[in-house]
């Protein structure tokens, strides 16, 4: 899932990082066995911090890499092959 904050268009960039929870790694959900809840999304709200996103502090480092919020630099995702947002095998930084 990605969400934007709805602003008005700018001619300079709006973001230096994009916050990522990677919820996909061995999370299984089906629609009628394992369902996805509120409760899922829970440890994503309390790191994403939208009270004061300029306080939101990365939960990866190398010595505990089962962190999954994590930052990736704007410049480093518009180098990638069209922009691609797909971040599997992307080098993770702290």
């Amino acid at each position: 899932m990605i969400f934007f904050d709805n602003r008005a268009a700018s001619p300079d960039p709006q973001t230096s990082d994009v916050w990522c929870d990677d919820y996909r790694t061995n999370v299984h959900h089906t629609l009628k066995q394992k369902r996805l809840t509120f409760a899922h999304l829970e440890n994503f709200l309390s790191c994403s911090n939208p009270e004061n996103r300029f306080e939101r502090r990365s939960r990866w480092i190398e010595m505990t890499p089962d962190g999954r919020w994590r930052a990736f630099d704007r410049e480093e995702l518009l180098a990638r092959d069209k922009a691609s947002l797909d971040l599997s095998g992307f080098e993770m930084r702290p």
